[in-house]
């Protein structure tokens, strides 16, 4: 959709300003007739300021100390520029954690269960079953 791919390209090209200096990221928003936003701890479960949008910086590498990621992310809708400037490491209690601790004895009885299935395949592969006839009564 070329909507869409210019969206796309518009979004770029105002990352590579912001990159080079040439402006302060509210000031190049505002100039292109944009919209700026600041949005200080957004959950993963957040529905603002866009669903999509927080799915996708969820998954942007954490910053470096002092440093920012900057990037374009889609949205349910377009682009948006990003500066992401930390993260902070959520802290599982109460139901939460006790749901976590449960997941992982499930995934760990998976993983025992896939191994001792490959055990299985793998001795039966190899092994020579020996049938004595006279013997079965």
């Amino acid at each position: 959709n070329r909507a869409r791919d210019n969206a796309e390209a518009k979004a770029v090209e105002m990352l590579a300003a912001l990159q080079n200096g040439e402006s302060e990221f509210e000031t190049l928003a505002t100039e292109s007739g944009l919209e700026f936003a600041r949005h200080d701890a957004i959950k993963r479960n957040s529905l603002v300021p866009d669903v999509t949008l927080v799915q996708e910086v969820f998954r942007l590498q954490a910053p470096a100390e002092g440093a920012t990621v900057q990037t374009v992310l889609p949205t349910s809708n377009g682009f948006a520029v990003v500066e992401l400037h930390s993260i902070t490491q959520g802290v599982l209690e109460g139901e939460a954690l006790l749901a976590k601790k449960q997941y992982e004895r499930v995934i760990a009885n998976s993983n025992s269960s896939q191994e001792a299935t490959a055990l299985m395949r793998q001795l039966r592969a190899s092994a020579e079953v020996e049938v004595f006839e006279d013997r079965i009564k």
